[in-house]
């Protein structure tokens, strides 16, 4: 939710624009994640997670780079749509993925607490960290290194774990 404020801000979007465009993406992840989940249980899970962390780390300087300066609404719809595709094939596979790491009969509470610890840690605080590290740094580009490194910690856990996709779930 702070590319909308990001691309006010340093892309000379108005808010109108700035929000239309944060709400193409999300449609489009709507739409994806189902898609994404189900091509997740043909060719695997970590595939398309993997894709997703390295798409993070390889493009979010280019990006933010990209939308420091005057931007069309076109190219900003562009960028969140391909953000919101990346997202969905992380979004897609992880609720599978992290399943089907624990039995059935203890899987609520590791799946709960993973889930909630990630998502208050990386995304909660992501506003916040990212307007912290603009006023810190004098860089209006410096959030791509928190993007960048969570992509990496989220890189790292992917490698980490098994494929989970075609095995037998006890």
């Amino acid at each position: 939710a702070y590319m909308p404020t990001f691309v006010q801000r340093y892309a000379g979007l108005g808010p109108a624009a700035a929000l239309w465009s944060n709400t193409a993406g999300l449609f489009l992840i709507m739409i994806t994640i189902p898609l994404f989940g189900a091509l997740s249980d043909r060719v695997g899970r970590k595939p398309l997670m993997l894709a997703s962390c390295l798409f993070f780390i390889v493009a979010s300087y280019p990006i933010f780079a990209f939308l420091q300066g005057p931007a069309s609404l076109a190219a900003v719809v562009t960028i969140q749509l391909l953000i919101g595709l990346a997202i969905s094939l992380y979004c897609g596979a992880l609720p599978s993925a992290i399943a089907e790491l624990f039995e059935t009969r203890r899987r609520t509470t590791p799946l709960s607490l993973a889930n909630g610890t990630a998502v208050a840690i990386f995304g909660g605080f992501a506003p916040y960290i990212a307007t912290w590290l603009i006023d810190r740094t004098g860089s209006p580009i410096s959030p791509t290194y928190y993007v960048i490194a969570a992509a990496l910690i989220s890189l790292i856990a992917v490698l980490s774990v098994p494929e989970t996709a075609g095995t037998e779930l006890a």
